[in-house]
């Protein structure tokens, strides 16, 4: 039977070995006749997988370690700074009312302090701005004028803490955002990858990804095909138990035989031990020579109501490893 045999798996896809060899010899010409560009292409991507990485990885977890974990969070406005200011601020609004005004009373003064009021600045201003080039060289319009750009620069830093709440807020949810990214690209590679090997290895290989209910499927049909073939010796007037195949017939015999061996082999991980045993004595039971076609009929009988996967569609009646 050696020269009956199937081909090798290489030669069977020579088409696909061959245009695969050719993409690879033409592929490395290339590189060795351009190695500076094929270096810097290497460098550039690999600069901008790690900025990639940088920046939708590593970065955002580490900021969502620290404020989970550690509790740290990013300030952009300094406190302290913010304290300074308003404390400068109270300071020239308290010598601008005692130079205009030096008749004010303490509790006043005090209340301006707290609450940091501009509106004796501005009454000052409107009143000097009726004469602007006058007061400008000997009034206090450049003093107002910095006490108000103080009072601008604690406003915008009590924005910029307003801005810190908000960023504090929805920190975790950004860097989580940010992550996304790097999740959508490698679980998009991870998949590309997957389907191509189990696609190269369905072409390569004889054993194919199929679950337990398929692979009985695929023994019972294979089963079908061999008794259809032995009930083709038993039709016409002539049929008599004593019929045996002819060279013709017990060629294809052997044939889907060693289909349904070659499949069996290829998942015989997935029967019991002894179901194992029993199936293969079956098919050697088929095989057996001088053996007539009515005992042949009565092996795949008897292979039928003894090995439930082939006479249970149901995957829960099925006496499988890994179900």
């Amino acid at each position: 039977m050696a020269p009956c045999r199937p081909p090798s798996k290489i030669r069977q896809r020579w088409l696909q070995v061959t245009t695969v060899a050719i993409c690879l010899t033409a592929g490395g010409f290339w590189v060795v006749n351009n190695q500076e560009e094929f270096r810097a292409g290497i460098a550039a991507m690999r600069a901008a997988l790690q900025d990639f990485l940088n920046e939708h990885m590593v970065e955002p977890l580490q900021a969502i370690f620290g404020e989970v974990v550690l509790n740290q969070k990013p300030e952009i406005q300094d406190a302290m700074a913010l304290l300074d200011t308003k404390q400068s601020l109270r300071r020239m609004l308290a010598d601008f009312v005692k130079d205009t005004n030096p008749n004010v009373s303490s509790v006043e003064m005090k209340r301006i302090m707290d609450e940091m009021d501009m509106s004796v600045v501005s009454l000052q201003y409107e009143k000097q701005l009726a004469s602007a080039v006058r007061n400008l060289m000997t009034g206090d319009i450049v003093r107002m004028l910095l006490i108000q750009v103080q009072f601008i620069k604690k406003e915008l830093m009590v924005a910029m803490g307003a801005i810190d709440e908000l960023m504090h807020a929805n920190q975790l949810n950004l860097q989580i955002l940010a992550t996304i990214p790097t999740f959508l690209v490698f679980g998009g590679l991870y998949k590309l990858v997957t389907s191509a090997f189990h696609m190269i290895y369905k072409r390569m290989s004889d054993r194919l990804y199929y679950d337990s209910t398929e692979i009985a499927g695929f023994l019972r049909n294979n089963l079908r095909d061999i008794e259809r073939l032995l009930n083709k010796q038993n039709r016409g007037s002539g049929a008599s138990d004593e019929a045996m195949l002819g060279v013709r017939d017990l060629g294809f015999l052997i044939l889907l035989l060693h289909q349904l061996r070659d499949l069996f082999e290829s998942y015989r991980s997935l029967f019991q031990e002894e179901e194992q045993e029993r199936f293969e004595e079956d098919l050697d039971d088929l095989v057996a020579e001088g053996l007539l076609v009515s005992q042949q009929l009565a092996v795949i009988q008897r292979m039928y109501h003894s090995h439930p996967f082939l006479y249970s569609t149901k995957p829960s009646k099925s006496r499988w490893i890994l179900d």
